[in-house]
């Protein structure tokens, strides 16, 4: 690889499929790589793990499961199981071309080998994508080509009940370096710079020759100490997908009710008698909204706290501030409070008929609006 390697850097899953319901680790595991050897441009595969727990662990695929790319769970979590996943991919320039028709590059010189390794970090998994020789003055346009093919093998995943999916943004708006300098002093791992640029960042590791046998050894140091950060960045990216996603069921359901309510006449009039299951509905969906970020929040401050207290040169703590900071925020306590009022409001409403109802019509007419109210 010579004496420079560089990398970009995201989050990757390989998921079980829709028609994958219940299944041993061991099994996902078969899977996974027969549908990598399946696809011919695909070698070197190796696929390994620190649990083997793992293997006979039993997991069913919920009805609910969602996407990565919307928020969803890692299922199953290999990367906590210390899951690890590598392979070479051949992606020739002509087809290279074909994936970057939105950009004016030249691709003579360029690398059509890659390398793809998916590294257990916590609470998410880390994927590095890195060419393999010739010359790639831009890693995270590897990645994109390594993430656009393995999309467009999707049915060779689903021959084998799984799916690719990644987090956006992967890659991450970083391109990464690793290379040797005489110049950097041998008792620290590697000089660590980073370059702010329009778009993408540039992030130069630079280490001893005289600290490492070779560059790949380096590489791996970089690598190691990246993950974990890498991994809580993710978090947050993938909490603001779920929110992007789920949002807009809550505030459709909301917004259905507001109709409810605010309709007209005698034909709305006995769909507003019956707004108790809407109500339910909707405040089921907020509280389900609420509980998954507490969830998420409380994930991100136990893995930040856990990892940033004993870390010695943090690489990214910047970039996962500014993820913190950029989540996207829903009007919950807003939409809460609207949700109560709506339900004094019926409240009153049901009291104030009912009283009426058995004032005036007694009997059988009361009984029937009745049934209807609590319908």
């Amino acid at each position: 690889m010579g004496q420079q390697l560089g990398f970009a850097l995201g989050c990757c899953h390989f998921g079980p499929d829709v028609g994958q319901r219940r299944f041993t680790g061991r099994e996902y595991l078969r899977n996974l790589y027969r549908a990598l050897e399946s696809i011919d441009t695909i070698g070197n595969i190796s696929i390994e793990y620190g649990k083997t727990d793992f293997l006979e662990r039993v997991f069913s695929r919920p009805d609910d499961l969602r996407p990565v790319s919307m928020g969803g769970d890692f299922f199953p979590d290999f990367h906590l199981a210390y899951g690890r996943i590598e392979f070479d991919i051949h992606i020739p320039r002509r087809k290279q071309g074909a994936l970057l028709t939105d950009e004016r590059v030249t691709l003579d010189g360029h690398s059509e080998n890659f390398r793809f390794l998916h590294e257990p970090s916590f609470p998410l998994p880390t994927t590095f994508v890195y060419p393999l020789g010739g010359i790639e003055p831009h890693p995270s346009r590897a990645f994109r080509l390594v993430r656009d093919v393995l999309e467009e093998q999707s049915e060779a995943f689903r021959h084998f009940d799984l799916t690719f999916d990644y987090v956006d943004p992967s890659p991450y708006v970083a391109d990464c370096y690793v290379m040797s300098s005489e110049k950097v002093d041998e008792r620290f791992a590697y000089h660590h710079e980073r370059t702010r640029t329009p778009g993408f960042d540039k992030h130069t590791f630079t280490y001893s020759p005289r600290r490492y046998k070779s560059l790949e050894e380096a590489a791996k140091t970089v690598f190691s100490d990246l993950a974990q950060e890498v991994g809580v960045l993710y978090l947050l990216f993938s909490e603001t997908q779920r929110r992007v996603t789920v949002w807009p069921e809550v505030a459709g359901s909301v917004s259905e009710l507001v109709k409810t309510h605010m309709s007209r006449g005698w034909t709305f009039a006995l769909r507003r008698f019956r707004m108790s299951k809407q109500l339910d509905d909707a405040m089921m969906l907020l509280t389900q909204y609420k509980a998954e970020g507490v969830m998420a929040l409380s994930n991100f401050r136990a893995a930040y706290g856990g990892l940033y207290a004993s870390l010695e040169r943090p690489l990214l703590d910047e970039d996962v501030q500014s993820a913190r900071d950029a989540l996207f925020e829903s009007p919950v306590t807003e939409t809460g409070e609207m949700l109560e009022l709506l339900e004094r409001r019926r409240r009153a409403r049901v009291d104030t008929v009912l009283l009426v109802t058995t004032a005036l019509a007694g009997g059988s007419v009361g009984t029937i609006l009745t049934l209807l109210l609590t319908e």
